[in-house]
């Protein structure tokens, strides 16, 4: 490890309060750079660390990260892993540079030591090129700094190399100085203050805590304070926090039962400010520590209470009766969530019993209330006073009327007043009586006096049959009639006050109850309703029923009938005279008669009124007699509507000459009258060949069939229909030329035609490209009023002839004749370059030049007169100049001849024996003799023109040779004669480097080396070569026998050389054990390369020319085989 001879210092700062405490640990020795390891011990006061004091091996100013590892108790020594290290956290500092401490605020990982314990740390930078400088080896063993209140352990002898995060260090003694401060903190646990509920209590704190109890969502390092609670009713409760300052604060509960701990709390909330939280459900009789712990170590403090339950609503029922008014005031949670109407009830309860004496719905009605809403529930006291099994009634915060029920007479009923809130709150009510049964206490009716029926309360019956459209809630009130005369008697309200209430009637035998009514009326004021046909001397019952309940009063009587019966009569003079239907908007006269008073529906008092209804209506008159009697007569003025009536006129404007159709809606019967006289009858009439002079206002009387009547009219406009003409220059056309329409006339135009034409000019111009545009073309004039007059001229279109130019493009080559061609039905005249021109179809010019070159023109005229053009581009081209050549002309029959031509784009080759080609360069394999002669090619230049070549090719025979050595065998020392026959040329190769270009060589004194196969490559005069062998044996003595022995060996051997073709070198292919002699010879039997040696067989041939070479080989060293073989040598 890097040494370094500055002392390095690492310190240590703990906070409380603001005095700082320091221990120096003063140890002189080598340091480095990695991680701090250290134990401290504190005595009976608590510590909280807020900062390190640090120095790293990284320049002033680079971000270092640290890891912070701890442990409980002194640690006897590192190991090869992490485990039981726990990581407190990880914080980003900056280095101060390599030789200065710099402070490293650790104070948002709270890490806390309690009295009297040990904890060991490790700090390790985990930044590279950043790590924490400490002291290394050197270290007395087992060394402790320490004062009053903290001790430093430093211990070299366990140092060992440890693994934290995946990396490996060497820890060493820790030397510097430590800042702290003391945690004066007490244990929350030793001084626990007894609350009761409703009773507030403030906590104050400052400083540090030691606990750390859960979450509420923030840390709680400030001081805590616990609080027991044994609450008298099980439920849940309501912190209430009446004052704070200072900052938020955290509550939380647990069960004394689980013992004083900083484990096992429940969050009851977070406060900086007056504030309620519900927390529970709590157990009555059950003990509960009440936590209050501090976010921060600043002095605060916050008032608080717990708000007592109320006792069990069952305890204690008051019984209230209808009709009384009760108030019900809470304040405080309730213990009870009885159901829903429509939100929750956490506030106080209040339960009352009530027994109805009507079997009804009620009404519980609230007259006063403040602080906030309440919910009222109703159930049947037989179930039981729970918090279950109840009804809602409905919620109120102000004064309102609830109906509810039904409610059975004698059965009682628990009421159940619930608060929303937990404030204090106040509500008066009560439940409205219900009256007795209607039918107790009937009162009899004589018609013509008056009754007063007075109701206050809710009644206890609906009769929704035949129902006056409106439910009747209030209290109900029957009355007794027996008519002394049958028919339909009125009942007449004279006064009334309070709402309204509905009337009714039934036969009394059919029962006094609450079915069976038929609908009379509902009233508010006075008025008269008709009712029955009642039946003489038969009782009825009259229902009087209130659709409110509070207090009302109507004054009503029954109507005698009288004996006699009044009339209507109506006079008017709308439509159809005095039939009672009149016109809309028209006047009718009524006259009762009968005698006495008169009373219209309409209030009229006279016996004779004036009408004018806007629809059909009713009129009733009532006619009191002296006697009081009072009859009704009805009668029903039928109106009748107006018919709707319309006029129009189609087509409007219209032009002089056309029909004008008049048209009417809305009766049965019309009359017409116009301009000039005109007069119809009919609904529809028409106005044929309408002139200007009939312009003007057309009137229609419309009449229905009620003989009512009404007028429309129709203003027509008549424009004068434009004159003119059409023509068309020339009538008949040819395609490719213009015709001129033409016009005359007032106004604008509109020309249409074949194949889509439209034009709007007066005298249009058309290029004809078409037959499609042969046809009419119609002209539309158009004048004043958008009155038009049409025209139509017929044109006839003839086709051009199709015609086409071109050229035989072969023919247009220098001195060739060039040939024209046309196409097309009718006569011809060409023109082109140098005043060239011919009236034949497909004209020639012998001997062309390129002065022929250009365009040439050709015109067909048709039988029709229709002519049309055509041309084609003549480029007189020059013949190609086309070459033809041979690789070798001369070659030996069974070889390859290689033909070539240029010059051209395509090529036709002819030769002996009828040899044709269409390849450029075609190759003939294994040549027979007869193919021998002179080879023509044709090229064909881009634009047809040829020309053509010739090369002749000699191919001679193949050789018929000998070969012979004499004698052969051969004596020991004689002379041998080599012969062949049949070439021009002869090359000998054989053992020992043996070489001879001569036809016989002669071998002198022969020896064992002479024995072996000789070649010949025997070579006629066109180059074709034949090669034969020959084994000469020798006979040589065997020493001290007399006997004589044979020396031969093989012919030689055919071998492979390789690359074939080749253009630098040439691998001989065979095994060899020693250096290869080879010599090269080329096609005509020339030594180019003689007797040259190779270790490895390759041979290099770049400075041979192209061409055919014959290469002979053997070794060197050894009378062993003889090969040869051939190669081509290539560029």
């Amino acid at each position: 490890m890097k040494k370094f001879s500055l002392l390095i210092l690492i310190m240590f700062c703990f906070n409380i309060n603001s005095d700082a405490i320091t221990l120096q640990a003063n140890l002189t020795s080598n340091n480095g750079s990695g991680g701090v390891f250290l134990s401290l011990t504190t005595n009976s006061t608590p510590v909280n660390i807020t900062s390190f004091n640090t120095m790293y091996s990284s320049t002033s100013g680079t971000s270092v990260t640290v890891e912070i590892y701890s442990r409980s108790g002194a640690y006897a020594g590192f190991t090869a892993s992490s485990a039981g290290w726990n990581l407190v956290g990880t914080i980003t500092t900056t280095s101060a540079g390599t030789t200065t401490i710099a402070p490293m605020d650790v104070t948002s990982l709270n890490i806390q030591l309690a009295a009297s314990t040990t904890t060991s740390f490790y700090l390790q930078s985990i930044t590279a090129g950043g790590g924490i400088r400490y002291f290394g080896t050197g270290v007395t063993s087992n060394t402790n700094f320490n004062d009053a209140n903290l001790a430093l352990f430093s211990d070299v002898a366990r140092v060992t190399t440890v693994a934290f995060g995946g990396s490996q260090f060497s820890p060493r003694a820790y030397t510097g100085t430590i800042d702290y401060n003391l945690n004066l903190s007490a244990d929350p646990c030793a001084s626990i203050t007894t609350i009761t509920c409703g009773t507030p209590v403030t906590a104050t704190t400052t400083g540090t805590g030691v606990w750390s109890p859960g979450s509420c969502g923030f840390s709680t390092p400030g001081q805590e304070k616990v609080y027991s609670f044994t609450p008298l009713t099980t439920g849940n409760y309501t912190f209430q926090i009446t004052a704070a300052s200072g900052g938020f604060s955290d509550y939380f509960f647990k069960a004394a039962s689980g013992g004083c701990s900083a484990t096992g709390w429940t969050c009851i909330g977070d406060a900086s400010a007056p504030e309620s939280n519900i927390f529970g459900p709590l157990t009555a009789g059950t003990t509960y520590y009440i936590l209050y712990d501090a976010e921060s170590t600043v002095a605060q403090s916050q008032t608080f209470n717990i708000n007592c339950l109320a006792a069990d609503p069952c305890s204690s029922i008051t019984t209230i009766s209808c009709g009384t008014p009760v108030t019900a005031a809470t304040s405080g949670a309730g213990v009870w969530e009885p159901g829903s109407c429509g939100f929750t009830t956490p506030g106080q309860e209040i339960i009352y019993s009530f027994t109805p004496t009507v079997t009804s719905n009620y009404t519980l009605q609230i007259t006063a209330a403040s602080g906030g809403f309440s919910d009222y529930f109703f159930k049947a006291a037989s179930g039981g006073c729970s918090a279950t099994g109840w009804t809602c009634i409905g919620d109120a915060s102000a004064p309102e009327s609830n109906i509810f029920g039904p409610l059975t007479a004698g059965n009682t009923y628990y009421i159940l007043y619930d608060a929303e809130g937990t404030g204090a709150q106040s509500q008066t009510f009560n439940i409205n009586c219900v009256a007795g049964d209607p039918c107790t206490g009937i009162t009899s009716l004589t018609c013509g006096v008056p009754v007063t029926a007075v109701t206050a309360g809710a009644g206890i019956w609906s009769p929704i049959s035949n129902s006056c459209g409106f439910t009747t809630p209030g209290q109900e009130k029957v009355y007794s009639f027996t008519p002394s005369a049958s028919g339909s008697y009125t009942l007449q309200v004279t006064a009334a006050s309070g709402g309204f209430s509905d009337y009714f009637f039934k036969a009394a035998s059919g029962g006094c109850g609450p079915t069976g009514w038929t609908c009379i009326g509902d009233a508010a004021g006075p008025e008269s309703n008709i009712f029955g046909p009642l039946t003489a001397g038969t009782t009825y019952y009259i229902l009087y029923d209130a659709e409110g309940t509070a207090a009302q009063s109507q004054t009503f009587n029954i109507n005698c009938l009288c004996n006699f019966v009044p009339t209507i009569n109506v006079l008017e003079n709308s439509g159809t005279p005095n039939d009672g239907t009149i016109c809309m908007g028209n006047f009718t006269t009524l006259v009762a008669t009968g005698g006495g008073t008169y009373l219209w529906s309409t209030g009229a008092l006279s016996n004779g009124i004036i009408v004018n209804p806007a629809s059909t209506t009713i009129y009733t008159v009532t006619v009191t007699a002296p006697n009081s009697c009072v009859a009704t007569a009805t009668t029903t003025v039928t109106v009748v509507p107006l018919p709707i009536a319309t006029a129009s006129a189609l087509p409007n404007p219209i032009c002089s000459g056309n029909t004008l159709t008049l048209s009417a809606n809305g009766g049965s019967t019309y009359s017409w009258s116009g301009p000039g006289g005109f007069i119809s009858g009919l609904k529809n009439p028409q106005i044929s060949n309408i002139q200007t002079s009939q312009s003007g206002l057309y009137n229609v009387t419309v009449t229905n069939v009620n003989g009512c009547s009404a007028t429309a009219n129709v203003s027509v406009v008549v424009n004068s229909t434009p004159t003119g003409s059409a023509s068309a220059t020339p009538s008949i056309a040819c395609v490719g030329s213009f015709v001129q329409l033409s016009s005359t006339g007032g106004g604008t135009y509109a020309w249409s035609g074949p194949n889509g034409f439209t034009s709007t000019q007066q005298n249009p111009s058309i290029l004809i490209n078409s037959y499609q545009q042969a046809g009419v073309y119609l002209l539309t004039i158009t004048g004043l009023g958008g009155c038009t007059s049409s025209y139509k001229v017929q044109l006839k279109v003839n086709y051009p002839p199709i015609a086409t130019a071109s050229h035989v493009q072969s023919s247009a080559c220098a001195n060739s004749t060039l040939q024209l061609l046309s196409t097309g039905d009718g006569s011809y005249s060409w023109s082109g370059p140098g005043g060239f021109t011919s009236t034949l179809q497909n004209p020639t010019i012998p001997n062309a030049t390129a002065a022929y070159s250009g365009l040439y023109s050709v015109t067909v005229t048709s039988p029709n007169g229709c002519t049309a053009v055509a041309t084609t581009n003549v480029t007189i081209v020059n013949n190609p100049v086309v070459t033809a050549t041979v690789d070798d002309n001369s070659v030996c029959e069974g070889q390859t001849v290689f033909l070539h031509s240029s010059g051209a784009s395509s090529y036709t080759w002819a030769g002996p024996y009828g040899y044709t080609s269409a390849y450029q360069h075609p190759v003939i394999n294994n040549i027979p003799i007869y193919l021998g002669g002179q080879y023509v090619v044709t090229g064909t230049g881009p634009t047809g023109c040829t020309a053509t070549a010739s090369v002749d090719v000699f191919v001679y025979g193949a050789i018929n040779g000998t070969v012979s050595a004499t004698p052969n065998p051969a004596p020991f020392g004689s002379n041998i004669q080599l012969n062949a026959t049949g070439g021009t040329t002869y090359l000998w190769t054989g053992p020992n480097g043996f070489f001879s270009n001569e036809q016989s060589p002669l071998l002198y004194n022969s020896s064992y080396k002479t024995a072996g196969t000789y070649t010949v490559i025997i070579t006629n005069e066109g180059g074709c070569q034949y090669t034969l062998h020959v084994v000469i044996t020798i006979i040589a003595p065997k020493p001290g026998t007399g006997q004589v022995f044979e020396i031969a060996t093989s012919k030689p051997l055919e071998g492979f050389i390789y690359p074939n073709p080749a253009n630098s070198n040439i691998k001989l292919g065979s095994e060899f054990k020693s250096s290869i002699l080879y010599s090269i010879i080329d096609a005509n039997g020339n030594v180019i390369i003689k007797n040259q040696t190779t270790n490895d067989g390759m041979i290099q041939i770049n400075a041979l020319t192209p061409g055919i070479y014959n290469v002979i080989w053997s070794e060197k060293e050894l009378n062993g085989g003889t090969f040869y073989g051939k190669f081509v040598k290539v560029d």
